[in-house]
């Protein structure tokens, strides 16, 4: 019997160091600051791997998309007109090393989907979002500030 013990307690130890190895990169994670400091994107990880990110804070709180946020994302429940608050605006964000990732990213603004490259400062506080069309040269990059908190709703 304890023998069995012995090899259980073995096994799962082993295992857990095996799926800590296939865990992503999650210096992503966490609150950021839009450039303009109106919006604070909450970033975190899907169970496949791939991160996504979503407004958690917005100012005003319940600015309203009078374009079309369906626009190449698959997300059914949000129609246009409605707030975009809680609305998933960074998707498939995948990373090879844990410091560049890329993906799709939603400007509500415009109404437009564009894919992005992201990369995350040394001090891992400032975060380099480059959305483009087609190839990385044709599109602009914004820069996103870590936050360490949701501020409370402002109106």
């Amino acid at each position: 019997m304890r023998l069995l013990i012995t090899v259980f307690i073995l096994c799962a130890h082993l295992l857990s160091g095996v799926m800590a190895q296939n865990r992503p990169e999650g210096d992503i994670c966490g609150y950021w600051f839009t450039e303009e400091e109106e919006a604070i994107i909450a970033i975190d990880a899907h169970e496949d791997g791939s991160f996504f990110g979503k407004i958690v804070w917005l100012i005003p709180p319940h600015e309203i998309d009078k374009e079309s946020p369906n626009y190449g994302i698959p997300q059914k429940d949000v129609a246009s007109g409605e707030s975009i608050l809680n609305l998933t605006i960074l998707y498939d964000l995948t990373t090879k090393d844990g410091k560049k990732w890329k993906g799709r990213v939603y400007d509500p603004r415009k109404g437009s989907c564009h894919r992005c490259k992201i990369e995350l400062s040394e001090a891992k506080d400032l975060l380099y979002l480059r959305g483009y069309i087609g190839i990385s040269l044709i599109g602009r990059t914004i820069t996103w500030r870590r936050a360490s908190h949701i501020p409370p709703e402002r109106d």
